[in-house]
């Protein structure tokens, strides 16, 4: 998983976005095709929140778009 803060004049048009609390998560085209499910959690701790993300594969052979054999 990466993050990316500085989106100002990017092309966004062929992620998919998901609003969870307070966050917008871009999902990566790559990632959604491939995936039967995408799990985002926010947990709040003290003073920060922490934010985590699953995702299943739709198969158990995953190959990236990539991917040459």
């Amino acid at each position: 998983m990466s993050v990316g803060t500085h989106l100002k004049g990017r092309n966004l048009s062929r992620y998919r976005s998901i609003l969870q609390d307070e966050f917008k998560l871009l999902i990566a085209p790559a990632l959604y095709s491939q995936a039967s499910s995408i799990t985002v959690d926010v947990a709040d701790f003290l003073f920060w929140r922490s934010l985590t993300a699953a995702a299943e594969p739709l198969s158990d052979h995953f190959h990236s778009p990539a991917c040459r054999h």
